[in-house]
This record gives C-alpha cells, structure tokens and sequence, in this order.
C-alpha cells in the first residue's frame, strides 16, 4: 500500500492528522536510515577490523623482517668495506714499498752506469792515444750490482739494463778475446754507453711520474737491433745500421728505414733460428727486439689513423 496515498486521501477529510502523519513518517524514515546506517556501519567494523589486524600484523612482520635483512645488509656490506679498506691499504703499502725501492735502484743504477763511463773515459792516454780497457773484476762488479738493482725494473726496463751490460762487456780487459782497445772502437763503445744510460734516465723519470715517454725504450731498441745486425748477421749488414756512426745518427737511419730494418731482423731472427744450441740468447734477444718495435710501429700506425 502506498503511503503517500493514504495520506493524501486523510488529508483530504482531516487537515491536521495527515500532518501529524507526514511527520510521523518522516521521523520513522529518518530513524530507519540511521539505524540501516548504523548496522551497515557495525557489519563494515566486524567485517574489515579483522583484515585490518591481519593486515597490522603483517606490517609488523615485514618490519621485523625488513629491518633483520636491513641490519644482515649492513654487516655484510661493513664487512665487505672493511675488507676493501684492508685491501687497499695492502695495496698502498706494496706500490709506496715498490715505488720507494725503484727510486732507490733508479738512483743507484744511475751512479753505478755514470762512475764505470767514467772509469773508461779518464782512462784515456793522451801519449799513445788509446783507452784502458775496463778490467774483468769492474765489469763483473758493475754488472753484479745492475742487475741486483733491477728487481724492482719492468721487463722492458730491464732489457734497457741489459743492453747497457752488453756493450760494456765488448771493452773488458779479457786475456780470452783480442780486445780493441783503439780509440774509435772504445769511443764508439762509450758513446753507446752515453746514449743508453742518457734514455734510461728519461724513462726512470716517467717511471716515477715526472714525464710520460716511452720512446727512450724503444730508441734503445732500435740500438739493439743495430748491435745485433752487427754481431750476428754473417751475411754483411746495410750500412744504414752500422755502428761506425753515433748511436743518434743509427736511430734516425733506423727509424727513417724502419721497413729495411725490420726485414733485417726477420732475416737475423730465421738464420738464428737453425742455430739456437750456438746462438740460442742471441735468438731469443732478436726475437724480442723484432717483437717490441713492430707491436711500437702498430701501435703509431692506429693513433695516426685515428687522428685522420
């Protein structure tokens, strides 16, 4: 039955009772929606405060698990910048101990290679116009001390040293080889010995950080290839690199020919290669030296190519 109507129908007989009855009805319908409000509102709060306490809960879990995989983070990562610091400072401590021991052998290699030049040079006799050859017991002494002194030298360092040793071992007093002690060939030999120990200090400085070069090394190289074309090759040598000229002019030949040169060496290398039980250091030397200044030639090659 329609309300509405049947007040409308009363109000049509009795002004005042469909009024109190509109009021009536409004107040019931009012009444009504708080209390439909209400338990909506209480099975709203029985229905969600449990997913809410779960939910809480489960809060309360994953912060304790958070801040338990937060703290084993932690330890983990103080454990590993304690390590890193324990390798770092092991680190610093061998480079400071390397780099402390190099300046000590740089400078010691230095005096000893400057005092035996020295040795040679004043032992010149103005009268007969012809050098003292360096004695057995000097040599030996100078070579000793060179290479206890090269621990601490890098490989292509060390073949510098080496180089160095080998020309001064052409100008020993030795009753065992015929020794030219003539002025131009103990001459010729301290020039070499100049010009090897003047590129070896330029690459000790950039050892130590004062100038960044490598060519003193591989001028050095070049010399070596030049020494062995001479001793070894029995076949002649071309001229550019005989050492009857100042070690610069044979680097300049060297580099201005560098094709010939190292077909030279090629050559060298193959005819020392059938006879390394006599000439094995020899091989091996040429190898190395043929090594060191084509990967050097390369290397110019592609910064060139780059730059273009």
């Amino acid at each position: 039955m329609d309300m509405s109507r049947i007040i409308g129908d009363l109000a049509m007989g009795i002004p005042w009772v469909a009024l109190l009855l509109l009021i009536l009805y409004n107040v019931f319908q009012n009444a009504l929606q708080k209390s439909i409000e209400a338990k909506i509102e209480i099975i709203k709060t029985k229905e969600l405060q449990p997913i809410k306490n779960k939910f809480a809960e489960q809060m309360v879990l994953y912060k304790d698990e958070l801040g338990k995989e937060n703290e084993k983070f932690k330890r983990e990562l103080d454990k590993e910048i304690e390590l890193y610091k324990k390798e770092l400072e092991l680190n610093n401590a061998k480079t400071k101990i390397i780099y402390d021991n190099q300046k000590d052998a740089f400078k010691n290699i230095i005096i000893i290679m400057d005092k035996v030049i020295q040795d040679v040079a004043w032992s010149y006799d103005y009268e007969t116009q012809i050098y003292k050859p360096l004695s057995e017991n000097a040599y030996k002494e100078a070579r000793d001390k060179i290479i206890g002194e090269s621990l601490f030298i890098s490989s292509i360092g060390a073949r510098g040293l080496d180089n160095f040793i080998r020309v001064l071992g052409q100008i020993v007093d030795n009753p065992a080889y015929d020794i030219d002690c003539s002025s131009s060939f103990i001459e010729y030999r301290l020039d070499e010995l100049r010009f090897i120990l003047h590129k070896l200090k330029i690459y000790f400085r950039s050892e130590i950080g004062l100038v960044t070069d490598i060519i003193p090394l591989i001028d050095i190289e070049l010399f070596n290839a030049c020494r062995l074309l001479n001793i070894e090759n029995i076949d002649g040598i071309n001229p550019l690199f005989k050492l009857d000229k100042p070690p610069e002019q044979l680097i300049r030949n060297s580099k201005d020919n560098i094709n010939t040169l190292l077909e030279e060496l090629i050559r060298l290398a193959n005819y020392l290669k059938g006879r390394t039980s006599i000439y094995y250091d020899s091989f091996l030397d040429a190898e190395e030296c043929l090594k060191i200044i084509t990967e050097y030639e390369n290397e110019k090659t592609n910064i060139l190519a780059n730059k273009n």
